[in-house]
């Protein structure tokens, strides 16, 4: 059954750090056999847990797609804001439009998708 598994990646998105020894944003995980030959159970399955704590000591890179998500939520959670209204802020909010993420919401098909479906589910 594994050998016909597709590629599977899990982020876990967490409020909290997770390890008290790293302070990297993101931590890559493997399921592991722990006995004796110790090797990767399953090859084509990813984890990975992204610390949003972590972020404020990660440098800025609105070009990558990843860091620009965990900024959103990131900023969200911060303000009380949804994900679209982060993109979109007006003066009345007290933020000024951040054109990074406004040209990130732009470019990615996968936010808009996510917009889309959140506006239904609202």
């Amino acid at each position: 059954m594994v050998a016909n598994m597709p590629r599977v990646i899990n982020i876990n998105i967490l409020d909290f750090k997770i390890r008290d020894d790293s302070s990297e944003l993101l931590q890559p995980i493997k399921l592991m056999y722990t006995k004796e030959p110790r090797r990767v159970a399953v090859e084509q399955f990813f984890i990975y847990n992204a610390q949003l704590p972590c972020l404020e000591n990660t440098p800025a890179d609105f070009q990558d797609d990843f860091y620009c998500w965990l900024y959103l939520m990131n900023r969200a959670k911060q303000k009380r804001l949804t994900i679209e209204e982060v993109t979109a802020v007006t003066p009345i909010v007290g933020l000024q439009p951040d054109e990074e993420l406004t040209a990130f919401a732009e470019r990615n098909a996968g936010f808009r998708q996510y917009c889309e479906q959140y506006g239904r589910a609202a």
